[in-house]
């Protein structure tokens, strides 16, 4: 059983669907547009191709003809190898298959196999990362139909290709029979196996927007901050709440999932030290 919400204005109005596993998501109630597959709430660990996660059959016809789309996960390994995160494979001929790969420790890539010889195949490296430190990333492909290709890395945009043309799931001249997670699913020659694990796998019908990608990627939308401080001079006066001077503002910022505040203790007139605050925040994909 999956649990399906649907969003109406501001309320979400939650709806049971029988027969599929994951989360359904509708972002519009009337056009149901822009929908989201969701896999992997835990943690899953895959040592090679027989341990890839493969998605219910039934749910397959997700992706079919889809000319825009996002895949959003999150992985850590500790192999360099080349190794397939996310595929969409076909079973009549072994070049059939489209996959969002990573290699080398710093290098992103993607292979969209039109037929048995056309191939989309591109892919970059990424400064000051390393992909193979078994610790956990979060990756994002989205492709907004012969506009561009995007792919975001724990919550920074890292490429992007305008292009005239996309080539995407409805550009293949083979139907999609599964879609996996952890490597590949070839009917021969190398899948790509993945050596880590992989968790909270989506899977949009749409290029989702990058508020959406970085709340899928734990970031923290705070709007826009209002920066003050309380002063406390110990001699009976009241403390009162003043706007935070420009350059004191160095002492409060966000990262990631903490928010810091320093704060100076003085006696005298004369700074005595720093007190700092860090607040941890947690987010939930939800």
């Amino acid at each position: 059983m999956a649990l399906a919400m649907v969003t109406q204005g501001t309320m979400p109005v939650f709806a049971q669907n029988e027969g599929a596993e994951g989360i359904e998501t509708a972002a519009d109630a009337e056009t149901a547009k822009i929908l989201c597959k969701e896999y992997l709430s835990e943690e899953q660990q895959i040592q090679g191709i027989d341990q890839r996660f493969e998605i219910p059959q039934e749910d397959v016809s997700f992706v079919n003809d889809l000319g825009s789309g996002t895949i959003t996960l999150s992985f850590k390994t500790g192999s360099t190898n080349l190794q397939a995160l996310a595929a969409i494979n076909g079973d009549k001929h072994a070049n059939h298959y489209m996959s969002l790969y990573i290699s080398g420790g710093n290098k992103i890539g993607f292979e969209f196999r039109k037929n048995a010889t056309v191939n989309d195949h591109r892919n970059f490296t990424v400064d000051n990362v390393n992909l193979a430190d078994n610790q956990w990333h979060t990756i994002t492909l989205a492709v907004e139909k012969d506009s561009y290709y995007k792919v975001y890395l724990d919550q920074k945009l890292v490429q992007k290709w305008e292009v005239d043309e996309t080539n995407f799931v409805d550009k293949m001249e083979w139907e999609p029979t599964s879609v996996t997670f952890g490597g590949a699913k070839r009917i021969s020659g190398n899948s790509y196996p993945f050596t880590g694990s992989i968790k909270q796998v989506k899977l949009y019908n749409e290029a989702a927007s990058e508020d959406q990608i970085l709340a899928d990627h734990g970031a923290v939308s705070v709007g826009t901050p209002i920066f003050t401080y309380q002063r406390k001079t110990f001699d009976g006066t009241e403390g009162k709440m003043v706007q935070l001077p420009e350059q004191k503002r160095d002492n409060f910022r966000i990262e990631k999932r903490n928010v810091f505040f320093c704060i100076s203790l003085e006696r005298g007139g004369c700074r005595q030290n720093d007190l700092r605050i860090i607040i941890a925040v947690e987010q939930q994909c939800g």
